[in-house]
């Protein structure tokens, strides 16, 4: 799961005022800084993207080397986003130049969606709608846990903030992009570990063997039936 950007509808989920006046600082000082604002916003991914591809592909697709996919029929793709939107506030202080930024803004979620199907069933109304209001689940499954996670990990990134507030930088460009650098790194590593999540446990929850059977049973059978019948075949219908 790569982390991408697109446009996004976002949603605001969460706000933390920081105030570190109370912090120990460092030699050089950044002491007695204005408050900064936390804004946490979660991007939504309403939109299904849709592709017809061949079995072959479809197995290709879902990422298990040598099992066979959970879907034979059609595999889902989640383009995970995080990033982050800085209102600037550059402080002289004694020992340099200090960032307090007013508003600090962290998006972390799915943004994009496709799903891969194979032609065959992608021509029957029916199985095309099981199939879909299957990945549905899966989508919501995966923006819930982009919620939970990012509040799980709301105290570390305050942290990496606070850390950023209190280093003093010897110019003013210095200080923006150092406090940058810090949060784009704390969230490539959030990225990385949400993505292996989301690839495993989350996708391995929602694929449980009663939503399985009961994705067959869909279409009166029919769904099932074509499911069976790529599985037999190796790849191709």
């Amino acid at each position: 799961m790569t982390a991408m950007h697109f446009p996004l509808r976002l949603i605001l989920f969460g706000l933390v005022l920081l105030n570190l006046s109370r912090l120990p600082a460092e030699a050089q000082g950044c002491a007695d800084l204005p408050p900064s604002v936390l804004q946490f916003e979660r991007p939504t991914a309403t939109e299904v993207i849709e592709h017809t591809v061949p079995a072959e592909e479809v197995a290709r697709l879902s990422g298990a080397p040598g099992k066979p996919p959970p879907h034979p029929l059609m595999a889902m793709a989640y383009a995970l986003d995080s990033h982050i939107r800085t209102v600037h506030r550059v402080l002289p202080t004694a020992g340099g130049y200090c960032d307090a930024p007013k508003v600090i803004v962290v998006s972390f979620g799915i943004v994009r969606r496709d799903v891969y199907m194979v032609p065959e069933a992608a021509a029957v109304p029916c199985i095309r709608a099981a199939l879909l209001a299957h990945e549905a689940v899966h989508d919501r499954v995966m923006d819930r846990a982009a919620l939970d996670f990012m509040e799980q990990h709301r105290a570390q990134l305050a942290r990496v903030i606070e850390m950023a507030r209190q280093r003093p930088a010897p110019d003013e460009a210095s200080a923006k992009a150092s406090f940058e650098v810090d949060l784009l790194r704390v969230l490539g590593a959030f990225t990385g570990e949400f993505g292996a999540t989301a690839r495993g446990p989350l996708r391995q929850a929602v694929d449980s063997p009663a939503e399985m059977a009961h994705l067959d049973e869909a279409c009166h059978g029919a769904l099932g039936t074509m499911t069976s019948a790529v599985r037999l075949s190796g790849t191709a219908l």
